[in-house]
């Protein structure tokens, strides 16, 4: 008998839970984006960051982008597939050589935006692919 009511009574409870996921266990719009170690895939190219360097993933609702920073705050390069503002570094930084530049990726115009050394730069640029 307590068996046949604990079973009536899980049933009951099972019915009251909602068929629906709430929303913060939906998922987040934009597309996917992969971290695997140093490598980001987005759904507009893959790109590798620097050794050492912090991954900082652009938001959900814009163009796949995103943005490596040295471990001293004072280098950036930002990938991105859509035109992009130059971040801004610390006041506290020294001057560091600063370029824009386009690269084809998979026929899509890939934006590079880089506050960093020409061979940090370079690296990442080269590594740049489609996803």
């Amino acid at each position: 008998m307590k068996c046949l009511l604990i079973a009536a009574l899980l049933l009951l409870i099972a019915g009251c839970i909602s068929a629906t996921p709430p929303p913060h266990l939906a998922n987040t719009p934009g597309a996917p984006v992969i971290v695997d170690g140093d490598l980001v895939i987005t759904a507009a190219f893959r790109v590798r960051a620097p050794a050492g360097w912090r991954i900082i993933l652009g938001a959900a609702s814009a163009p796949p982008s995103v943005t490596f920073a040295a471990p001293d705050n004072c280098a950036l390069i930002a990938v991105s597939a859509a035109p992009i503002d130059a971040p801004p570094l610390p006041n506290a930084c020294p001057s560091v050589q600063t370029q824009m530049q386009q690269v084809a990726v998979n026929g899509e115009a890939i934006m590079v935006y880089a506050a960093a050394d020409a061979r940090t730069t370079a690296g990442v640029v080269a590594s740049l692919a489609a996803p």
